[in-house]
């Protein structure tokens, strides 16, 4: 103000109007002009005040990546599990959890009273298994003597019937005929009929029952087949388990691990029946796996060699899925074999990557919005107003073909020499000035 009233003294000094009127309308028209600046200055400066301050980014090539995090379990590639004799009353556990041990070391012991008793029930057992299967073995054919005494019978009464025939034929051809003789061979020839009749509907009963029999034993034959292997597979389990109680005995009731191993999953209590599950021996020498599992939404997306970032104390390492088994559920067990580094048995996290595909058009996320007209880009424009030149913006229109973590695949009428609003620290809208974040 003090800057405009020292440019309007020093125009007075060099205009030196004589004439009081003039003086006063030239001084109203410079306090005039000197007020439309002033406004001018405020206006902007309003304006200015209100206008958003945004970041720019272009529409380029790129990748969207799809990924998730997930929990998941480290352990040692080899396990090797150790049977207990299922039942046995565990007397003494001899190694902890997560302990080292090697090949016949004791991991625990068992009552001997117990093992010997339960040995002598078993083999009573598989005795009796072994019998019932002779028996199954067994074959039963149908007995088919009374289908043969029946048709013998049919035959001697078709015999005696076809004699009484040729004696009534043999009695009528004689000249002259002997009426009494020939009577009497007729009722011969009759009853011997009526017999065979009967000897015939013997014989139909006889082979009837006979085939109803025959179907019944081969029918029974079949399941006798079934039942058979169905105890064969017992008796092959009953003398599995005589099998480890009768080592156990001979180990003097000590329970010893076959191989070399860390300690894992123990399952035995002292004072308790044993399952038939002891523990399991982790061999760390073939190194670790990271197991895990994926819900249904992401499971369809699990493929062997996906690419994953395991992490666990402070370790990571960037490894490939190695195997995916789909369950009926839909959801899916997934496991990667761990490049060596210093891993431990326990709880780790990973983030696997489900996709990754390329397009032509990709944004930051944040510069797409969507409203009940569907989704957009504000471009960024130079149009000259009464203020001068000045960046707005215009509302674009874009299709969302994918979105990323941090960008957005698109379609639209844009090329990559268009500014976007990527981010602001106020509200946009179509049509409004904007002003560049240096």
């Amino acid at each position: 103000m003090r800057r405009i009233k020292a440019i309007f003294n020093k125009i007075r000094a060099k205009l030196r109007f004589d004439d009081t009127h003039q003086r006063t309308a030239f001084g109203n028209i410079v306090k005039f002009f000197a007020l439309m600046i002033i406004l001018t200055l405020v206006a902007r400066a309003a304006s200015n005040a209100g206008t958003p301050y945004v970041t720019t980014a272009k529409a380029v090539r790129g990748t969207i990546t799809q990924s998730v995090s997930v929990q998941g379990t480290v352990g040692a590639a080899g396990n090797t599990a150790v049977d207990a004799p299922s039942g046995m009353t565990v007397k003494r556990i001899s190694v902890k959890q997560g302990e080292s041990v090697k090949k016949g070391q004791t991991l625990a012991a068992f009552d001997e009273n117990e093992i010997k008793n339960s040995l002598a029930m078993k083999g009573a057992e598989l005795d009796k298994l072994n019998v019932q299967l002779k028996q199954l073995n067994a074959a039963q054919s149908t007995d088919s003597s009374a289908v043969g005494a029946a048709q013998q019978a049919l035959d001697w009464a078709y015999a005696d019937y076809n004699a009484a025939l040729g004696a009534l034929n043999n009695l009528q051809a004689q000249d002259p005929i002997d009426a009494d003789a020939v009577a009497t061979a007729q009722e011969k020839v009759n009853a011997a009929l009526r017999t065979a009749q009967a000897a015939e509907l013997s014989r139909n009963s006889a082979l009837a029952a006979y085939n109803t029999a025959d179907t019944a034993a081969k029918t029974t034959a079949q399941t006798n087949v079934a039942d058979a292997e169905i105890m064969r597979l017992n008796i092959a389990e009953k003398q599995k388990e005589i099998d480890t109680l009768t080592q156990l005995l001979a180990a003097d009731c000590a329970l010893t691990a076959p191989v070399d191993g860390t300690v894992q999953d123990m399952k035995l209590a002292e004072g308790q029946p044993a399952g038939a599950l002891a523990c399991t021996l982790a061999d760390a020498a073939q190194g670790y796996i990271f197991t895990f599992s994926l819900e249904k939404d992401n499971a369809k997306h699990a493929q062997t060699n996906s690419a994953i970032t395991i992490s666990q104390d402070g370790v990571s390492v960037d490894a490939k899925v190695s195997s995916v088994q789909l369950n009926t559920d839909g959801t899916a067990a997934l496991s990667v074999r761990l490049p060596d580094a210093k891993w431990a048995d326990g709880a780790a996290s990973g983030k696997m990557t489900l996709s990754q595909k390329q397009y032509d058009m990709c944004v930051p996320s944040g510069a797409v919005h969507t409203d009940n007209a569907g989704s957009f880009v504000y471009v960024l424009e130079q149009r000259n107003t009464v203020l001068g030149e000045q960046t707005v913006l215009v509302r674009t229109p874009v299709t969302v073909d994918e979105t990323g973590a941090s960008q957005t695949a698109i379609t639209a009428a844009l090329t990559s020499m268009n500014d976007i609003a990527a981010s602001s620290d106020k509200p946009l809208s179509d049509g409004a000035r904007v002003r560049l974040r240096s």
